[in-house]
């Protein structure tokens, strides 16, 4: 079985009509391009083959002909694809067409040669084991810098047990979070997994920073459990980023009550986005508050005070309060709440 880690990158083909041209017409015009030894036209009908389109059907032997046409022609992106397709059954070939994608600039092919370098061979001994790791932390750096995610993370990997580098769990930490803001979800679990240790023992207003540091990077899971951790020590702040979370489903399930009962903690701490945001929702559902203050979870001096105040559920109220800290728009509010202040 192929390991899951190689990476490949298919060329997009671009199937949307040009000007008036069908799609039949335009595979043939690729045909045509292809047949006078065009790599990149090669390379797009093979992907296009592989898996078939719309009325075009799937064909895997005209689709290896033609990866191998444009890898043989020099497309990087084909020979690295190439390579990954003959992995493991024909190694060597694998590592000649990776080899030479990697050669030409495919950073995808760099980390595919790395990932290689990484697999266990019992047949190496400690001092092998240790240069072939040492390379592959090469290659990955290499790959990492050109941006490409299943790179980063790896690295990161390496950093945490100290594969081929010093171990650097702050480095590692610092790597899956730039995979993460690259789109790659898998390296939040491997940042959650190694540092759920330390996220529990940080001091309430250090869980904070650190989950809006998460939270920036995209690392929504990590955020929330952090916000949580924050909120338990009655931040304000904490409970409105818990609200958001919960309103908008980053990091843990939709909950409309628990969305409303966080921004009315909040509010009542007196943060002041929390205080807009509640405004808003006042605007919309006048009532609002009263599933708050009915609800037993509520500290009963909060519910007291939401039950005795009448303008609690004036959003005029709140508006007033928050413009007072300089907060007069939602995207003010949103500002605040996720920037440095």
């Amino acid at each position: 079985m192929k390991k899951l880690l190689l990476i490949f990158s298919f060329s997009i083909f671009a199937l949307a009509s040009v000007g008036a041209l069908t799609l039949r017409q335009r595979v043939a015009a690729l045909e045509k391009e292809a047949a006078r030894g065009d790599a990149e036209a090669m390379y797009h009908l093979s992907t296009l083959y592989e898996h078939g389109f719309d009325s075009i059907p799937a064909d895997s032997m005209r689709s290896l002909s033609l990866l191998k046409g444009a890898a043989m022609a020099g497309n990087p992106a084909a020979q690295n694809y190439l390579g990954f397709k003959l992995y493991p059954e024909k190694k060597d070939s694998a590592l000649y067409w990776l080899s030479k994608a990697a050669d030409a600039g495919e950073m995808k092919a760099v980390s595919n040669l790395a990932y290689i370098l990484l697999e266990p061979d019992s047949a190496l001994d400690s001092a092998a084991r240790h240069d072939r790791d040492s390379q592959a932390a090469e290659l990955l750096s290499k790959a990492a810098e050109a941006g490409v995610p299943t790179a980063i993370a790896s690295l990161g990997d390496l950093y945490r047990e100290g594969r081929g580098v010093e171990t650097d769990t702050l480095q590692a930490e610092l790597l899956y979070l730039e995979a993460v803001s690259a789109g790659l979800r898998d390296a939040e679990m491997k940042l959650l997994s190694m540092s759920h240790s330390r996220y529990a023992s940080l001091a309430p207003e250090k869980a904070l920073e650190e989950g809006l540091r998460a939270a920036h990077s995209g690392a929504h899971t990590i955020a929330f459990n952090l916000y949580k951790k924050a909120a338990e020590a009655d931040i304000p702040r904490a409970h409105t980023l818990l609200a958001d979370a919960y309103s908008s489903a980053k990091g843990t399930d939709y909950n409309h009550d628990l969305a409303l009962r966080h921004y009315a903690v909040a509010a009542l701490g007196g943060d002041p986005s929390a205080q807009f945001i509640l405004a808003e929702l006042l605007d919309i559902f006048p009532d609002a508050l009263s599933s708050v203050a009915s609800n037993d979870e509520i500290p009963d001096k909060i519910r007291c005070q939401l039950v005795t105040n009448s303008d609690f559920s004036n959003p005029q109220y709140w508006y007033s309060l928050a413009a007072q800290n300089g907060i007069t728009s939602a995207r003010d509010a949103f500002r605040r709440l996720f920037g440095n202040e």
